[in-house]
Order: structure tokens, then C-alpha cells, then sequence
């Protein structure tokens, strides 16, 4: 299943990536207040991982409406 990691990526500003087939995406990147994150139809992607669920749940919400956050996705 495709999966993208941009947690090593700390400069990270804008994170377009929607119309693909995720089944994983990792943003902790310690920047994520600072990004921003564009994720719809990625039908396969329930979890993403983020630096802080409750402000990510706040602010993104481009995404699709199974998608969650979590600082630590089964």
C-alpha cells in the first residue's frame, strides 16, 4: 500500500496530496502549526500522523471524512 513520510522534512510549508490511493501518511515533522495540509480522496488513508492531534483536527480540513489524526497511528 502507498504510504508517504514527510516527518524528516522540517521545512515543510504545504503538503499537497490528495487523489491518490494512501494507506499511510506521516507529517511529524515538529512543524505542522506552520504547514499546511491539502489531503482529500485518499479513500485507503484513515490515520495520519501528526505533531498534535487536537490542533490538526482544528485546522486541517481538507480531508476526507474517514481521514483522523493521531500522534501515533496504529
Amino acid at each position: 500500500m502507498p504510504s508517504l513520510d514527510v516527518s524528516q522534512n522540517t521545512f515543510l510549508a504545504s503538503l499537497r496530496c490528495a487523489n491518490n490511493q494512501l494507506s499511510s501518511l506521516d507529517v511529524r515533522n515538529g512543524n505542522n502549526s506552520y504547514m499546511y495540509l491539502w489531503a482529500p480522496n485518499n479513500l485507503l488513508l484513515y490515520c495520519i500522523n501528526v505533531d498534535d492531534a487536537a490542533w490538526s483536527t482544528a485546522n486541517w480540513t481538507y480531508i476526507d471524512p474517514q481521514h483522523y489524526f493521531s500522534e501515533n497511528c496504529p
